[in-house]
């Protein structure tokens, strides 16, 4: 399970823990633990507790990664978080300061994403078969493209 993303080929494979309470057709697939990363914030919101709030809107989360005092080191946060899957991959957080009477986005991406629509955000159908296709910006870009969802990892 901390492996996962699991993927063959492309596509996702969804995994639950076993529950000896509930029937095999009764168990539900619909989330997948991935790690994120939110990019660029500032260092005053690089901390585990702050994560854990700031993460919420993009799915449960599982673990922030910070060091034995909860700090967050480097140029993005990482976090562990299960998305349910029959939803858009969120792109941005929105932190609100109400000490700063201010707002800011942060980018999301997700490490070693399984395949995902460029479209609509969500898992498991290419752009080319999407039904809601999306309309392309400036650049030619697809609202959820790679460049801006997929960290390479390579």
């Amino acid at each position: 399970m901390e492996g996962s993303p699991w993927r063959v080929g492309k596509h996702a494979v969804l995994l639950k823990f076993f529950d000896a309470d509930i029937s095999p057709v009764d168990v539900v697939f619909d989330r997948l633990a991935i790690w994120a990363r939110i990019i660029k914030l500032p260092t005053r919101l690089m901390r585990a507790a702050r994560g854990l709030e700031i993460a919420k809107p993009i799915g449960n989360v599982i673990r922030v990664e910070a060091d034995d005092l909860g700090r967050c080191w480097g140029p993005y946060m990482r976090i562990r978080v299960e998305v349910v899957v029959q939803k858009p991959l969120l792109r941005y957080v929105t932190v609100i300061s109400s000490r700063l009477q201010s707002s800011a986005a942060y980018e999301v991406q997700y490490e070693h994403l399984p395949m995902y629509c460029f479209s609509c955000g969500l898992l498991g159908h290419s752009a080319k078969g999407c039904a809601n296709p999306a309309d392309r910006d400036e650049n030619g870009d697809l609202p959820y493209s790679a460049k801006r969802l997929s960290v390479d990892m390579g």
